[in-house]
């Protein structure tokens, strides 16, 4: 393999990486400072904006282009059918978002909010698929999975200030002057909204820079498992040091996942490390490994099928957490089946949600909770 390859291939995974943990270790800003006098008052903005995550977007695309020709230059095939059909996605997106939405009366057309997200969406699965080229050489196989799991340490350490530092706090302002603290969300106080929005603040979990929980567990869920194959390799192997390094490792990533309190995420970590165990046992290793394809495709639809039997249970069980996600489900149904195409724009959903809920939800919210289900509302048929 050419020097020429290795450097687009080696960079090309450094600027994916690089801007994916830049994203994830970065809260996005909620309104400017409209109450401070910025030349009396220097408020720097710490947060990602959407500038910049235009930025690293494009860094990301940018990697994905080097990659690819690095792949090229090595003599390996290229899967372009998938690529279309990720470009596809990415046109979509910037359709809602320069093109379809109108904007008031004066000719303007787009959204700039589904061009922030959309533009996200597209580098996510751009840059993801450009991985799954640079994967096929093992020593980048092993580089990306260190990377990506040495990451959910730190994720574990920030979890950890939330849950017994930064939730406190929260709690504390907001028991100081309720009134004051709901209507600042432009929540009525004494309403529906206002005892949902009081018990969640209660519930201390771990979010980390996301600021939702699930997907904080999901990634140092993704972490516990990769440390505990990583201990079982090291033990096999009788490094001793290694094997209790890597276990002290899941067990911090474990003490996460715990901290989050996802539900979705704990079950999704449970079983992904029991195939891992099974994995380790010649012969089923050996099943699983020739049922690969059924089992992913089971795994991902698992979360979906657990969400719709509590559906199904309705009002009989007091838990809403997953009862609530049902209504999600319903409504980005409901959704795609009014926007099959084109969906409602990557920043569509909440509006349109407001119309297709279901209406004993008190709920308003922006995300189906699942990314199968917003990109099937947000963004379409690909």
């Amino acid at each position: 393999m050419s020097r020429a390859s290795d450097a687009l291939r080696l960079t090309g995974l450094a600027l994916i990486l690089g801007a994916a943990f830049a994203r994830a270790m970065t809260g996005e800003p909620g309104t400017p400072f409209w109450d401070v006098d910025p030349l009396a008052h220097a408020a720097p903005e710490t947060l990602l904006s959407p500038a910049l995550g235009f930025v690293l977007d494009a860094l990301v695309w940018l990697g994905a282009a080097g990659a690819i020709l690095g792949e090229t230059l090595a003599g390996r095939a290229i899967m372009w059918r998938t690529g279309a059909l990720a470009l596809c996605g990415a046109a979509g997106a910037f359709l809602h978002g320069r093109v379809l939405t109108p904007l008031g009366a004066d000719g303007l057309h787009g959204e700039f909010a589904s061009l922030v997200a959309g533009s996200a969406w597209a580098g996510a699965v751009i840059g993801a698929w450009a991985i799954l080229h640079l994967a096929r050489d093992p020593a980048i196989r092993r580089a990306s999975v260190s990377a990506m799991i040495g990451f959910a340490i730190l994720l574990a350490a920030v979890g950890a200030y939330d849950y017994f530092i930064e939730h406190r706090i929260t709690v504390g302002v907001f028991d100081a002057d309720p009134e004051a603290s709901l209507r600042n969300h432009a929540i009525e106080p004494g309403s529906t909204a206002a005892r949902v929005f009081e018990r969640r603040l209660r519930q201390a979990e771990a979010t980390g820079w996301f600021g939702l929980s699930n997907v904080y567990g999901s990634f140092v869920g993704a972490g516990f498992v990769g440390w505990l194959a990583m201990t079982l390799g090291a033990w096999r192997e009788r490094t001793r040091r290694t094997a209790l390094a890597c276990a002290a490792a899941c067990a911090v990533c474990a003490t996460g996942l715990a901290m989050s309190g996802s539900k979705g995420a704990i079950g999704a970590a449970g079983v992904a490390g029991a195939v891992v165990l099974i994995a380790r046992i010649p012969t089923l290793d050996r099943l699983v490994r020739r049922a690969g394809p059924a089992l992913t495709l089971g795994l991902l639809a698992l979360p979906l099928a657990l969400v719709a039997f509590r559906g199904a249970i309705g009002a009989a069980s007091a838990e809403l957490s997953l009862l609530f996600r049902w209504h999600y489900a319903q409504a980005a149904a409901r959704i795609f089946a009014d926007h099959p195409w084109l969906g409602v724009g990557p920043a569509g959903f909440k509006p349109a949600y407001a119309l297709a809920k279901v209406p004993t939800n008190p709920e308003s919210v922006e995300s189906a909770h699942s990314i199968l289900l917003d990109w099937a509302a947000g963004g379409g048929r690909p």
